[in-house]
């Protein structure tokens, strides 16, 4: 017999006892396949609740990560749409142009109402004729008071202010002048005193009981235009 043929039956003999062994072997009868078991084991009811709820958490978490995920996406791309949107809406010179025209427009029109409805702030019309018709750059009425005697209106302007009395029966008006400087002026023909110290300035006009007076930390120069476009 050669050695090729007595491999074969070495191979085949020992598979034979291989099988017989595994067939007796207390060990492997313990584990029996699957198809042998007579029963399945089933968990408890209450395991099988408390598994559903999980997954169904784990499910809730995964779709709110998917949704933030998509919103930051959005919030992304919109911001880079608007971005890209504003650089080149701000080099297209036919487009710049217009808009800026627009902006000087709305100024030059807010500025002309404000002077022009100045005398709407709630003054009657016994005392709209005094009301000056001239406001500084940048200055808006911030309050307004009157009374059976006058009125007065006080403008702000960032840190600066400046306040316009107006009374039609008041006698002489006593002004702070000390450690100032006073002068006359004459503002449309008619005599002012002119009291200027540290930063602010007070024009008095005195038209027989009529008193016009004006203090604040503007110029003497607008002071001066807010004077004189009052009717007296």
């Amino acid at each position: 017999m050669n050695t090729e043929l007595k491999d074969k039956k070495s191979d085949l003999l020992l598979e034979l006892a291989l099988e017989e062994r595994l067939e007796h072997d207390p060990d492997i009868l313990r584990y029996r396949s699957s198809e042998e078991l007579e029963t399945v084991h089933r968990f408890s009811e209450e395991h099988d609740k408390r598994m559903k709820k999980i997954f169904k958490m784990a499910e809730r978490t995964e779709k709110r990560a998917a949704r933030r995920k998509r919103k930051l996406q959005m919030v992304a791309g919109i911001s880079l749409f608007l971005c890209i949107s504003a650089v080149t809406v701000s080099q297209v010179e036919a487009f710049r142009l217009p808009i800026v025209q627009f902006f000087m427009e709305v100024k030059e029109r807010s500025t002309l109402i404000r002077s022009q409805t100045d005398d709407s702030l709630g003054i009657s019309s016994r005392y709209e004729r005094y009301i000056p018709t001239y406001v500084p750059e940048g200055y808006a009425a911030a309050e307004v008071e009157e009374s059976g005697k006058g009125f007065y209106i006080r403008y702000e302007r960032d840190q600066d202010w400046y306040v316009y009395y107006y009374w039609d029966k008041m006698g002489d008006l006593e002004a702070d002048a000390e450690n100032g400087t006073v002068r006359e002026e004459i503002i449309k023909n008619v005599p002012a005193i002119v009291i200027q110290k540290e930063n602010e300035v007070r024009i008095n006009i005195s038209i027989d009981v009529q008193r016009f007076y004006l203090n604040g930390t503007l110029s003497y120069e607008e002071a001066k235009k807010v004077m004189q476009s009052i009717d007296f």
